[in-house]
């Protein structure tokens, strides 16, 4: 930052970062509306995808360029990007693996899924000269018959995967079993956090979906209120100009995290409310660190503490947050127009604040 700001405008900063953190309480405000009613397929498909668009969008044209900046002609910039996209990534599986981790159901479909890994191909003729010299108990037992269609050719192949044996099956069913005593041990507290006293799988799903958006936009939304500090210092008006442009953009985010939480905990819309607007306080937050602590952030950019550092990071958690976790639900939910029209205006709606921005 060039100057420090004047008494009187000391504080500009941080109205205008308040301000665009708020707008999240716009897009938050769906779930009232809904008030009981359960979340739509089509509609949570929707709000998946658009969170992921937004994420993926803000990344990709927002924060990579910011990050890119003098990393082509030092390699020790480029590294520390790299390791600081990294950490993010990092910061992600930590979240799902042990914060956040998968319900029980998915634990036990994912290990038996994993029995079929070593499926083989064969062609018709072959696969009929295996039964042919197998008895009926044999095929009943063993591999189960399936048809696939051939990438090089478009022809079907034949594919025998492996049924799994009684064995595989008890193995799997007693690590969800070990899963569920550890959740039964929880304090109500943890529990009612941890989505375990949901009663179904889609909600404890949609729980975990929410929760793990809410804690990537509230870290995403840190270095915003740093941007809205930083560009406020340098030029109010175009402070404003920053403002205006985070504030659309954040309206989508509070409907990404306000739609999930709201399927899983429908009598609740005020806590879906609440957790989506707090995410955007984290923008407020940010310029204070801002204005108190760090007012030459980002001046220097091979320092470890900088923001374009801080900013990998942040893309690190909402790349990979998006691409496992908001896309693939999004997809599971349906298919069809409410996945694609949630992509689109992510992306839409990304791309014309950042060109307001720039402009």
């Amino acid at each position: 930052m060039d100057a420090v700001p004047s008494d009187e405008d000391y504080w500009k900063p941080l109205y205008f970062s308040t301000i665009a953190g708020a707008s999240t309480c716009i897009g938050a405000a769906i779930v009232f509306p809904l008030r009981k009613q359960e979340v739509s397929p089509q509609l949570m498909s929707f709000s998946m995808a658009l969170a992921g668009s937004v994420m993926i969008t803000i990344s990709v044209i927002s924060i990579g360029p910011e990050c890119l900046h003098g990393a082509a002609s030092n390699m020790l910039i480029a590294f520390e990007r790299a390791v600081s996209f990294g950490v993010g990534c990092g910061l992600y599986v930590l979240l799902s693996k042990y914060a956040l981790p998968e319900p029980p159901e998915e634990i036990l479909a994912d290990k038996l899924a994993s029995l079929d890994d070593n499926n083989q191909n064969y062609s018709n003729s072959e696969v009929e000269s295996l039964i042919e010299s197998s008895t009926v108990e044999d095929v009943e037992s063993s591999p189960t018959l399936t048809t696939r269609k051939d990438s090089s050719n478009d022809n079907e192949m034949k594919v025998l995967r492996r049924r799994p044996s009684k064995e595989d099956i008890v193995e799997a069913e007693v690590e969800v079993v070990e899963t569920e005593k550890k959740e039964s041990s929880l304090s109500q507290n943890e529990s009612y956090w941890g989505g375990h006293d949901l009663d179904t799988k889609d909600k404890r799903r949609a729980w975990r979906v929410g929760l793990l958006l809410f804690v990537s936009l509230l870290v995403h939304n840190f270095p915003e209120g740093l941007a809205v500090a930083a560009t406020t210092i340098k030029s109010p008006s175009l402070g404003i100009t920053v403002t205006i442009g985070i504030m659309i953009h954040n309206i989508p985010e509070g409907i990404a995290i306000a739609i999930p939480c709201h399927a899983a905990r429908p009598n609740q819309p005020w806590l879906s409310f609440a957790l989506a607007s707090v995410s955007g306080l984290a923008e407020p937050l940010g310029a204070l660190v801002a204005l108190l602590f760090l007012r030459n952030i980002g001046d220097d950019p091979t320092a470890v503490l900088s923001l374009e550092n801080i900013l990998a990071f942040v893309a690190g958690i909402m790349t990979t947050v998006a691409v496992f976790e908001l896309i693939p639900e999004g997809r599971r939910y349906h298919t069809g127009w409410p996945f694609w029209s949630g992509m689109l205006l992510g992306f839409v709606v990304m791309f014309i604040t950042e060109v307001v921005i720039d402009t």
